[in-house]
């Protein structure tokens, strides 16, 4: 499910681009939700919330990787 609802998301800029027009256009918004749940298979609140969950996940890991690539953090674990 979370590669489906990936490319999904992926093919829909409006979910998650912020610097488009568009993505305060909440009407926009729930269309592409449907699309991306008729995609998945899965309900509208269940993609976002694995959505939330990917994305948030994602940054964690960004911000690890970034730590420990930071002048003087020494070799880390990976």
């Amino acid at each position: 499910m979370e590669d489906k609802l990936i490319i999904a998301v992926g093919s829909r800029p409006i979910l998650y681009d912020q610097s488009m027009y568009t993505y305060r256009d909440t009407t926009l918004k729930d269309r592409a939700w449907q699309d991306v749940s008729l995609e998945v298979g899965e309900t509208v609140p269940e993609c976002v919330k694995r959505w939330i969950s990917l994305r948030d996940r994602y940054r964690r890991e960004r911000m690890k990787e970034k730590e420990a690539q930071r002048s003087g953090a020494g070799a880390s674990e990976k």
